[in-house]
């Protein structure tokens, strides 16, 4: 079984020590049971031109194999794509796993009408040995100056990582500044639909603003705010580490590995459905997620 799912940000020292912005994140299961998630991390060192890195935000594990997966990215200010297949090969826990990183092969993409041609990153690593949390920085493009880049911070472990149901049964009331910090610290998610948990395909971007939001196929995307806003309606709840709402006569459930906004605590969720959002064409058989300013995902 080859499973994809969804990650944001994951707690791994080597990846929580590097400053930058986020871009995207993904995992995959793989048949032997391995779990490899990655976040890709768009970092300065200094000034450098404003516009690397606009045309990146699409892209994500497209595909893979029982022992690997398939990792892509566009960049459509240079009409390009870019990535690479990684192979993991025989090993336990004990012994660690042989990881093999391998150029992707040139097929044919297209993205608004025209071709995209496929770019080498810099460097491919050799095959290697790697255990069990053990993470790898690879290096998918740099600034010309070399001030900024864009990374993929890799972890491998043994076993998928698990996000427990919510326990506190306290009373939800509204979410205030006072109130602390809010954090979708997403090192895995799994998504409920009544009762029901999702193991298709998943993708997550992520974009400066802490607005969480989720696009089913078919079903437009939805907005989830802890305060009240114009076109929003108290639809859940968010308790522990679980993100739940109602709509259409469906149950929703988003579990974080981590407390959303303190634990043993709970709040009122409101809700935007923008039944009219398109995702782009590779995104809309799977759930898509991520998280924005809010006036970026308001319906136009």
């Amino acid at each position: 079984m080859f499973k994809i799912s969804v990650l944001c940000l994951f707690a791994a020292a080597a990846a929580a020590q590097q400053p930058g912005r986020q871009i995207m994140a993904g995992s995959a299961t793989l048949k032997s049971g391995v779990f490899i998630r990655y976040r890709a991390i768009l970092a300065s060192t200094g000034a450098s031109p404003d516009d690397f890195g606009r045309g990146l935000g699409e892209g994500g594990i497209v595909g893979g194999a029982a022992d690997g997966i398939r990792r892509e990215m566009v960049d459509r200010s240079t009409g390009s794509y870019f990535g690479y297949d990684l192979a993991i090969g025989p090993g336990d826990e004990k012994n660690g796993y042989l990881v093999t990183f391998r150029p992707l092969p040139e097929i044919q993409r297209r993205g608004q009408g025209t071709a995209l041609k496929l770019l080498p990153i810099p460097k491919y690593p050799p095959p290697m040995i790697v255990h069990d949390g053990d993470t790898i920085a690879l290096d998918l493009m740099a600034s010309p100056d070399g001030k900024q880049k864009l990374t993929d911070y890799i972890e491998i472990l043994s076993h998928e990582p698990e996000p427990r149901a919510a326990t506190t049964t306290a009373d939800p009331r509204d979410f205030t500044l006072d109130d602390g910090p809010v954090r979708f610290d997403a090192e895995r998610i799994t998504v409920w639909t009544n009762g029901q948990k999702y193991s298709g395909l998943f993708g997550f971007t992520g974009k400066d603003g802490a607005t969480f939001w989720i696009a089913f196929p078919g079903q437009g995307r939805y907005i989830l705010s802890l305060a009240r806003h114009d076109g929003f309606t108290l639809s859940g709840t968010i308790r522990d580490n679980v993100a739940s709402f109602r709509d259409g006569g469906q149950e929703y459930e988003l579990r974080f590995l981590s407390p959303i906004a303190g634990a043993g605590k709970a709040w009122r969720l409101y809700i935007m459905h923008d039944p009219t959002y398109q995702p782009w064409p590779n995104q809309r058989n799977m759930i898509f997620m991520g998280t924005d300013r809010l006036e970026n995902l308001l319906p136009q």
